[in-house]
């Protein structure tokens, strides 16, 4: 009997460490991953330094990304700004009348392609009875979706002066990508909207972005200003917008998004009385708030972000003193100078198992992570001493 207990008590503690050993190597359920990840660096620079590099990294585990737009801000401006050029542009826009009182237009539609794009957002029975304006790719597989040939009741051309921001996508994700643009909404360099398309119309075909994890999908340029010594809050926060469905998008090849919800929400309208016939309105005007002659109430369904979906990550820079050493000096020799035997010291490090750097953050040639260095670090380094590539950033993190 004895021996029964001693051999159960063995069999028991066995499967035991057997479920425990095989916890540890379970693959994660894919449900629990989120559609996108996306994460603006944390980073440091100093007082005054041009060219800091600010990186956004994406994880895509399901789908292809062909298209995207995510809006940047920054919450102190009077510590960064990201770098912008102006550029003058003329621009022409169509709009089409869906509600007229008398001869002015109550309310128009912006008319994007040929073709204008509805979808329902709620029947009773078999009859549409709300339905919401579409951009034309977002019709694409949709079931209840309709449009109609597109005409205008007026346009409007205007000047604008576009402050376009700079952006590296060299060694990025989006680097082949057809169609790349920033620019600052604001006019001001503290805010900046970053929007891309693989493939535009017409050869050659450039695919998208296949699921990958902690890839670079773009890199960003800005400028820290002079701060003085004796400010103590030095960190900037750089805030990923996505409260504005505008400005905050990823599309698959065929166009959807990824990680929209709807929800019901409240939808106010104002109207002001342009003419009055005794305590009769005979000309309603809308308007944007308040103060108004009459106020009408209803619930409306919307799109918003599923941060279940979608898990963004906002970044920072963390302006510093000046750290002891230069950006190239890897071995810690004190040395402005990049020679041979800082190039050594790396390759020996990246592929022989050689010691670290004395300062990690010498390695990173390009001002991108200070804490991952990468094979493009070392071509960086190989492409300036050899064939006349650019220097390493001023300063690095």
């Amino acid at each position: 009997m004895a021996h029964d207990m001693k051999s159960r008590t063995v069999l028991t503690v066995t499967a035991a460490l057997a479920a425990l050993v095989v916890s540890f190597f379970v693959i994660p359920d894919a449900g629990a991953l989120p559609a996108l990840k996306v994460r603006v660096s944390d980073t440091t620079s100093l007082p005054g330094v041009e060219n800091t590099v600010i990186s956004v990294f994406l994880d895509n585990n399901f789908d292809t990304i062909a298209g995207f737009n995510i809006w940047l801000q920054l919450d102190r401006p009077d510590i960064l700004e990201f770098q912008t050029s102006v550029d003058t542009v003329v621009d022409t826009t169509r709009w089409k009348c869906i509600e007229v009182e008398g001869d002015p237009c109550g309310d128009s539609i912006h008319v994007q392609g040929d073709t204008i794009w509805w979808r329902c957002d709620a029947y009773e029975g078999e009859i549409c009875t709300d339905s919401t304006n579409i951009p034309p790719d977002s019709a694409i597989g949709c079931s209840d979706c309709w449009g109609f040939e597109a005409d205008w009741d007026f346009f409007h051309i205007d000047t604008i002066e576009q402050y376009e921001g700079n952006i590296q996508a060299e060694g990025t994700l989006t680097e082949t990508w057809e169609w790349l643009d920033a620019r600052s909404l604001s006019g001001m360099g503290d805010d900046l909207n970053i929007a891309g398309i693989a493939d535009q119309p017409g050869f050659p075909f450039t695919p998208g972005i296949p699921p990958q994890q902690g890839g670079v999908l773009v890199r960003l340029l800005a400028d820290v200003k002079d701060v003085p010594d004796t400010l103590q809050n030095r960190t900037v926060n750089i805030l990923i917008q996505s409260s504005f469905l505008s400005h905050f998008n990823f599309a698959r090849p065929n166009g959807t998004s990824i990680g929209l919800e709807y929800e019901e929400r409240p939808d106010t309208n104002y109207w002001v009385c342009d003419v009055w016939a005794g305590e009769t309105c005979m000309k309603w005007r809308r308007v944007m708030d308040l103060p108004a002659d009459s106020t009408a109430y209803g619930m409306d369904t919307v799109a918003v972000v599923d941060l279940d979906t979608i898990w963004l990550y906002d970044g920072s820079l963390t302006v510093l003193d000046p750290p002891p050493g230069y950006c190239g000096d890897i071995n810690g020799s004190g040395s402005e100078l990049v020679d041979i035997q800082d190039l050594v010291y790396l390759v020996n490090f990246m592929f022989k198992q050689g010691p670290e750097p004395p300062q990690l953050w010498t390695a990173d040639m390009q001002c991108s992570d200070p804490e991952h260095i990468d094979i493009a670090d070392l071509v960086y380094l190989v492409n300036y001493m050899f064939k006349q590539g650019p220097a390493p950033c001023e300063f690095c993190p």
